[in-house]
């Protein structure tokens, strides 16, 4: 009994220290405003560049109404007061604060609602949009204990508040769940699908006329395909890679940095070729937001890191949010 009560009592301890040394890491660092930014950027792309008529694929520019039923309705496009363009623009517009950083407590919701009405109003293809939707759903609820004026400033006193810190982590912890879901799921219905299976599926997606190639992109890419080996190769390499990145996310601890940095390398280098060869820029960016607040952890170095920390400290700043330190 004596040595049964010992072994609780050290893992007790253990677990209670883990608990502690988890709410004094503060997760609100700039590399969360990146992700913000990124997720900022993919909705507002989409909004800018594509007109109306081709965003809602209605030569009229009407939503029906089988698109505005239950929550769908709440969307901007079944509620707006204005023609379809000028919502359009205004939900651009909704991005802008939270693309450049400012006040992300508040502007999150604003972008997640843009997100909304993009992934309920239109008729979406490359999936990115729902993504978008789902990862600024937990930032928002994160962005709630973040009171700075300005997501690119450091917060200054963030390891002096361990239920925040806490509940920052809980809500990261679920993003990097959904990421990983995502390249699990991928890779599994690719497994089930004949085309992927047999080693052609990347030699008939670069003949989809659907997705943006240019043609010399395209020539280039069917000359190489044409090669049995080179096709069966990126066809299961693809699959190889999805099943990569989701053991990575879910496996790897915080002390394997490299072996996350690896993974975030290739991550954003497959989706920039997946931009590349279909023209699906938007999915790519947010992607690339996704991998990041999946494989960066707080503690994990950034650039200018050794600037900053050498760099003089100012007195902490107010939040105009709570009036705490920030």
């Amino acid at each position: 009994m004596t040595a049964i009560r010992s072994f609780a009592s050290t893992r007790f301890t253990a677990a209670t220290d883990a608990i502690v040394a988890w709410g004094s890491t503060d997760r609100l660092g700039r590399w969360v405003q990146v992700v913000r930014s990124l997720l900022a950027l993919g909705t507002f792309l989409t909004l800018v560049v594509n007109p109306a008529a081709i965003l809602l694929h209605f030569p009229t520019g009407v939503v029906p109404d089988e698109y505005c039923g239950g929550v769908l309705g709440l969307g901007a496009f079944c509620v707006s007061p204005f023609d379809t363009d000028t919502t359009r623009l205004l939900l651009a517009a909704m991005c802008v604060p939270l693309l450049i950083g400012f006040l992300p407590a508040v502007t999150g919701p604003l972008h997640w609602y843009a997100a909304f009405t993009v992934a309920s109003n239109t008729l979406g293809v490359e999936g990115g949009d729902q993504l978008t939707v789902n990862l600024s759903a937990l930032l928002c609820l994160a962005s709630f204990v973040d009171g700075r004026l300005w997501g690119w400033r450091p917060r200054r006193s963030g390891a002096d508040r361990p239920l925040s810190n806490i509940w920052v982590g809980v809500i990261l912890f679920a993003a990097r769940l959904q990421v990983a879901y995502v390249y699990f799921e991928a890779a599994i219905v690719k497994l089930s699908n004949p085309l992927w299976s047999d080693g052609t599926a990347m030699w008939l997606w670069v003949q989809n006329g659907g997705f943006g190639a240019t043609p010399v992109v395209s020539a280039a890419l069917q000359s190489l395909l044409a090669h049995p080996a080179v096709a069966v190769a990126a066809t299961w390499g693809t699959i190889a890679l999805e099943l990569f990145l989701c053991l990575t996310i879910v496996f790897a601890s915080a002390p394997r940095r490299r072996l996350r940095l690896f993974a975030l390398v290739c991550g954003i280098l497959f989706h920039l070729a997946i931009a590349v060869v279909m023209g699906l820029v938007t999915f790519g960016v947010v992607m690339a937001a996704a991998l990041l607040v999946a494989l960066h952890r707080a503690d994990d170095p950034l650039p200018r890191r050794a600037a900053t920390e050498s760099a003089p400290q100012r007195e902490p700043e107010t939040s105009i949010l709570n009036g705490e330190p920030r």
